[in-house]
């Protein structure tokens, strides 16, 4: 009888531990840094703050000097011609060589998701695709699926992304924001 106790007492206390190792691990795997800074852009564009950790974690996984093969800068992966338009836009200044800082790469960054947000009538995955391949590329795919339905009210879908890697970074940032929201019980 004491031996079941013991071997019950172990196993509760394993997976007591199992459960907070879990916890934990999530946490780590869906970090929230840059909290202040995040929170006040989505807050001031009127942006899901998950959808914005979401794409930092896709785009850098929060790494601030990360720079892609195509030139895309800083946590949100803004391309500096990108960036140089949203400033001119915004009447914010010459931002050019501080796409690294955090506060201006999240600022900028955020700037763009509200506009291909706000251009795609708050479809997401219409937004997402143009934030990862591009507002042409994505465009020219809806008037091809116009044209090919002949309904000029279409939304894209995921199977309508026909670029892989667009296709794929749509599911994950999708798939983070509903991590985000869950973990962090974000609205």
């Amino acid at each position: 009888m004491k031996k079941s106790l013991y071997i019950a007492v172990f196993l509760l206390l394993f997976l007591c531990v199992a459960v907070v190792v879990a916890a934990t691990s999530l946490f780590c795997l869906y970090p929230k840094d840059h909290r202040e800074t995040v929170s006040k852009y989505a807050r001031e564009r009127g942006i899901d703050e998950s959808l914005v950790y979401a794409v930092i974690k896709c785009e850098s996984g929060f790494k601030i000097d990360a720079v892609s093969r195509k030139g895309a800068v800083g946590l949100m992966q803004i391309m500096p011609k990108t960036a140089e338009w949203i400033a001119k836009r915004e009447g914010i200044g010459d931002i050019a060589n501080a796409l690294t800082d955090p506060d201006v790469n999240i600022k900028i960054g955020t700037l763009y998701l509200k506009y291909l947000l706000d251009k795609y009538g708050n479809d997401l995955i219409e937004a997402l695709s143009a934030y990862n391949a591009g507002e042409g590329n994505i465009d020219r795919l809806k008037r091809e699926i116009i044209a090919k339905n002949g309904n000029i009210n279409v939304k894209l879908t995921l199977e309508d992304i026909n670029y892989k890697e667009t296709y794929n970074y749509v599911k994950r940032v999708l798939k983070s924001q509903d991590m985000y929201r869950k973990l962090y019980n974000l609205e």
